[in-house]
């Protein structure tokens, strides 16, 4: 080849070659593996997702039952104050249950937008207006239909988490 003995072009060609082929082959390699990995972190970040999400949901089932309790007893201390010779709404709620109220919704409030789940998200701000609407109802029988349709959204709501989290533990198996 060209003047130049096979002695000395072969080995030199099959040096070239063989460093060529070996570039490729790490080359597939690499790439599978960085695949591989791809997809390790997918899958962890997945986990991970998942995590915040059933935390975020068992939580949101808590908080939700808290404010139901907390409308539960302001309607409970209107109809007291009635009883007294007081006038539906017209009485101020203790410090406990109107802080209680407060602090519930806006835990519910919090903890819904960080769901994934439109459903819920709904629902929970649904619920969270109904139980305001009955604490601020201007009379008994408004408040304890509001209360009862809070109760309704919240029945909903309960099954609507534990559909998701069953889905979660799904995903997982």
């Amino acid at each position: 080849m060209f003047g130049i003995s096979q002695e000395v072009w072969f080995p030199v060609l099959t040096l070239i070659l063989g460093a060529l082929l070996k570039g490729a082959g790490d080359w597939a390699t690499d790439s599978r593996k960085d695949k591989r990995e791809a997809g390790a972190r997918n899958a962890e970040r997945r986990i991970k997702r998942n995590e915040l999400q059933r935390a975020t949901l068992l939580e949101l089932q808590e908080m939700a039952a808290r404010l139901g309790r907390f409308a539960g007893r302001a309607h409970h201390e209107d109809a007291m104050a009635v009883r007294r010779g007081g006038t539906w709404g017209k009485s101020l709620l203790g410090n406990e249950v109107s802080e209680g109220l407060r602090s519930a919704s806006a835990d519910v409030i919090k903890l819904s937008v960080r769901v994934r789940d439109g459903d819920i998200r709904e629902l929970a701000s649904r619920f969270v207006g109904q139980c305001a609407a009955a604490s601020m109802a201007k009379s008994e029988s408004e408040s304890e239909r509001k209360l009862n349709e809070a109760i309704d959204t919240d029945n909903v709501l309960n099954e609507r988490i534990g559909k998701v989290l069953r889905a979660l533990d799904d995903d997982e198996t």
